[in-house]
């Protein structure tokens, strides 16, 4: 790598450890979002780790591998994925229940139901999938179909689910006809026939 590469690095390191420091001074939890994968660009994780303790990077579900738990001075850190998609389901799972922990309130305030799937959608086998999707009500229960593309850079399929059907690892899709926990994300109506 040429020196002026490993320069240029080092500043940029340099001015997101001021950045982070100045955050957790003012703040009960820093949130981030981006800068915490293998990227040349990934310098968050770095900074927790240099201004404090990362207490943990990555986790095995999809969208949202990268993820970095931290502690500088006291304060909680939380690097985000930088993808939109995944952000926001990572944000879902781990930042909602901790801020709700933290206000001294129960559990994560969503609705929990066992949803049967409408068709196959494929997964990463290695990791637990929160798929997007529109769940309702039927005369024989829940039923959840895919709201869209389940890539992480699919926004639109995000925007249209109303719950995130868990499928675990190990399984390379969710199969039709097969019941899942599911997440609700808001009321699923009961004449929606997504």
């Amino acid at each position: 790598m040429p020196v002026g590469a490993c320069s240029e690095r080092g500043e940029q390191i340099g001015a997101e450890r001021v950045i982070l420091a100045a955050a957790v001074r003012d703040a009960d939890l820093v949130l981030t979002s981006g800068g915490v994968s293998v990227g040349a660009h990934d310098h968050v994780r770095d900074a927790i780790g240099a201004l404090g303790r990362l207490e943990f990077w990555r986790i095995a579900m999809q969208p949202g591998k990268p993820l970095a738990v931290g502690v500088v001075d006291g304060r909680p850190v939380v690097g985000l994925p930088g993808n939109p998609v995944s952000a926001l389901v990572v944000a879902e799972l781990f930042v909602r229940p901790w801020i709700r922990v933290a206000l001294g309130l129960v559990g994560d305030g969503r609705e929990h139901v066992i949803a049967t799937l409408d068709e196959d959608a494929r997964k990463d086998p290695d990791r637990a999938a929160y798929l997007r999707v529109r769940v309702r009500r039927t005369d024989a229960g829940w039923a959840a179909r895919p709201a869209g593309g389940q890539l992480s850079s699919q926004l639109r399929a995000l925007s249209a689910a109303n719950g995130l059907l868990v499928v675990p690892a190990g399984d390379a899709a969710g199969r039709a006809g097969q019941a899942y926990d599911t997440i609700l994300l808001m009321p699923a109506d009961p004449l929606d026939d997504a």
